[in-house]
C-alpha cells in the first residue's frame, strides 16, 4: 500500500523502481554477462599460447583439452546470462508498457468530452500508441546499454591498462569525441522526432475522418478534393519519417503500402513498408483508402 503511495505517474523514477524485481535479476545477469566478455579473449589468448607450447613440445594436448572444456563452458555461462538478461529486460519493458497505457487509458476516459475535442483525435491516437511505445523503448535501451556500454566498456579498459597504459589511452581517445558528437545531434534528432510526431497524428485524424465521412464526402461530391488532401497528409508524413530515418541510420520510408485478403475484400491484411515511391501507383492508393473507409464503416 505505501509503494502504491509513493507511486507518481508523471515520474520515469517511479516505473523503475516498481519495476525491481526483473532489474534485479538485469543487473545480476548483465554484470555476469559483459564482465564474461571479457574472458573470451584471454581464453584465445591462452590456447594460441598453448598451441605454440605444443608445437614447441613444452606443453601436451591434455592441457589443451582443459583450456577448451574450460573456454566452452565459460562461454556457454555467458550466452546463459546473456539470455536470461535480454529476457528480463523484454519483462521489464512490457511491464511498463502496459502499466504507462493503462494510467493513460484510465486518465483518458475521465476527460471531459470537451478537452478531447478540442486536443484531437489523433493527437491522442499518437500519444495512446506511438508516445507510450517510444518512451518504453528509451527505458529498455537506457537499461541495456548501461550494462552493454558502460560495463562492457569499463571492463575492456581494465584489461587494456593491464596490458599497456600507452595502448589503452589510445583507445579510450575515440570514447569522449563520439559522446559529444551524440550530444550535438540530440537537439535535431529531437525537433525531426517531434515533426514526425505531429505529421503522424494529422495522418491519423485524417484517416478516421475519411472513414467516418466517406459516405458524406461521396454524395456531395468531395471524394477527390479529400483524397488530394489525404495524400498531401501522407506525403508530409513521408517526408516527417524521413528526417527521422536519416539521424537514426535507416532508410528512407516513402509510402505505406497495405495488402488485402482476396477472400475478404476490403480487410486490411498487413501493413507494409515500401521504400520505393515509384512501386506505388495511384490506384493502389486509392485502394488503400478504400479498404480503410471500408474497414471502419462496419
Amino acid at each position: 500500500m505505501k509503494n502504491e503511495r509513493a507511486f507518481r505517474s508523471d515520474r520515469v523514477m517511479s516505473y523503475f523502481r516498481a519495476e525491481w524485481l526483473p532489474l534485479t535479476f538485469v543487473t545480476v545477469s548483465g554484470l555476469l554477462y559483459n564482465i564474461g566478455l571479457i574472458a573470451s579473449p584471454w581464453f584465445e589468448g591462452q590456447l594460441a599460447e598453448c598451441l605454440t607450447d605444443i608445437l614447441n613440445k613444452k606443453a601436451t594436448a591434455e592441457k589443451m583439452a582443459v583450456l577448451a572444456a574450460a573456454y566452452f563452458a565459460v562461454t556457454l555461462a555467458v550466452q546463459t546470462a546473456r539470455f536470461v538478461k535480454r529476457f528480463f529486460v523484454r519483462r521489464f519493458a512490457n511491464n511498463i508498457n502496459r502499466r504507462m497505457k493503462s494510467i493513460l487509458y484510465a486518465d483518458l476516459v475521465r476527460e471531459s468530452r470537451a478537452s478531447l475535442e478540442s486536443e484531437g483525435v489523433g493527437e491522442l491516437m499518437t500519444k495512446a500508441v506511438s508516445d507510450v511505445d517510444d518512451c518504453v523503448e528509451g527505458m529498455r535501451k537506457f537499461t541495456t546499454e548501461v550494462f552493454d556500454t558502460g560495463v562492457a566498456l569499463i571492463g575492456y579498459a581494465v584489461m587494456l591498462f593491464t596490458y599497456d597504459v600507452r595502448l589503452a589511452l589510445l583507445s579510450l581517445i575515440f570514447t569522449p569525441v563520439s559522446y559529444i558528437c551524440a550530444e550535438l545531434m540530440k537537439k535535431p534528432v529531437q525537433r525531426a522526432g517531434a515533426n514526425y510526431k505531429n505529421a503522424a497524428g494529422n495522418l491519423s485524424a485524417a484517416t478516421l475522418d475519411r472513414a467516418r465521412n466517406a459516405v458524406t464526402y461521396r454524395i456531395y461530391g468531395c471524394e477527390d478534393v479529400r483524397a488530394e488532401r489525404y495524400e498531401e497528409t501522407l506525403n508530409n508524413l513521408s517526408f516527417s519519417y524521413g528526417g527521422v530515418t536519416v539521424f537514426s541510420g535507416l532508410s528512407l520510408t516513402a509510402h505505406i503500402r497495405r495488402y488485402y485478403r482476396s477472400d475478404r475484400p476490403g480487410c486490411l491484411r498487413k501493413i507494409h513498408i515500401r521504400a520505393d515511391i515509384s512501386d506505388i501507383t495511384d490506384r493502389e492508393r486509392r485502394f488503400c483508402i478504400g479498404c480503410v473507409e471500408q474497414h471502419f464503416s462496419r
